[in-house]
């Protein structure tokens, strides 16, 4: 009878700390990476590396940490979590796995392994409209001053001009100024009497919108 002349064993390699990774996704995609909407539901899920299929019997714990003073505990790998804010933030989950195991004295006792991961997330919003506060009556040779409220987040390219009526701005009709912030204050001095109309345009990465102004402008009195 032949005897083996050698054995192989497959030894599989338990590391001391749970190894996978955080999957952040969201029904709306953005173009830039780590970037969402807020008011829009995220999709969290947890994600663990296990190729030998050495946790399956074992039961989890996710500790969630938000970063926006929120935090949850779940029996669920996966979460579903809304920002109402703009703002870089940072998602933590701490998890817990744990498995029966047969001891050497053929007793039973509860191991387990955790592991500590995290998602740099940005949170955007859309522009949702200008809201313009200013006069619609002044004389000519007035300082006249309009404030700019975005309702979006920044940062911001703005764009406006002085028409005679209030029609869309066209491409490479004004030069764009950036705004790193939800207001911005614009100033004019007319100096003919007549009709005019304010036409403003924002954008920042996600979207644009407009809104027009009308102002009457009188004579100066003498």
């Amino acid at each position: 009878m032949c005897q083996p002349v050698a054995r192989s064993l497959l030894v599989l390699p338990i590391t001391e700390f749970l190894v996978g990774n955080l999957v952040v996704t969201q029904n709306t995609s953005l173009p830039w990476p780590s970037s969402y909407l807020t008011k829009t539901v995220l999709k969290v899920s947890f994600v663990l590396h296990d190729p030998s299929n050495f946790f399956k019997n074992a039961s989890f714990l996710y500790s969630w940490d938000f970063g926006d003073g929120t935090q949850m505990v779940t029996r669920d790998g996966t979460v579903y979590y809304n920002y109402s804010i703009i703002g870089s933030f940072t998602v933590k989950v701490k998890v817990v796995a744990g498995w029966e195991q047969v001891t050497s004295d053929a007793g039973r006792g509860i191991l387990q392994k955790t592991g500590d991961f995290s998602a740099s997330l940005k949170l955007q919003e859309t522009l949702r409209g200008i809201q313009v506060l200013g006069p619609t009556l002044i004389q000519t040779f007035q300082k006249m001053l309009v404030t700019l409220n975005f309702l979006g987040s920044p940062p911001l390219n703005v764009c406006w001009r002085l028409k005679p009526e209030c029609l869309p701005l066209e491409e490479g009709e004004c030069l764009p100024v950036a705004v790193d912030s939800t207001a911005y204050n614009l100033t004019h001095i007319f100096r003919d009497p007549g009709d005019y109309c304010f036409s403003i345009q924002a954008e920042n990465v996600i979207s644009k919108t407009h809104q027009y102004h009308k102002v009457q402008v009188w004579p100066s009195s003498k």
